[in-house]
């Protein structure tokens, strides 16, 4: 998966459902699990902004446009968000 805009995320899985729950009325809401080795990773950027953001408790990160994810498995539930 490539973005191709700024990606926000939240490390508080309550919060990221909450948003996920909120998509527009001809979309669907997805939920990511993301593992990053921060560290050796130079291919993804992104910065913790939750001391600066305007909803300081949601854990926010932020993540740079054209960043490339590789997705492992899917898993679909429906009427609810695991």
């Amino acid at each position: 998966m490539v973005t191709n805009q700024f990606l926000s995320s939240s490390t508080a899985k309550d919060i990221a459902e909450i948003f996920a729950s909120t998509s527009e009325s001809d979309g669907i809401g997805v939920l990511f699990r993301m593992k990053i080795n921060a560290p050796t990773s130079r291919t993804i950027f992104y910065a913790f902004v939750g001391g600066c953001s305007h909803f300081e408790t949601d854990e926010e990160y932020l993540f740079t446009v054209c960043n490339v994810f590789r997705i492992i498995s899917v898993k679909v539930r429906v009427n609810r968000i695991d």
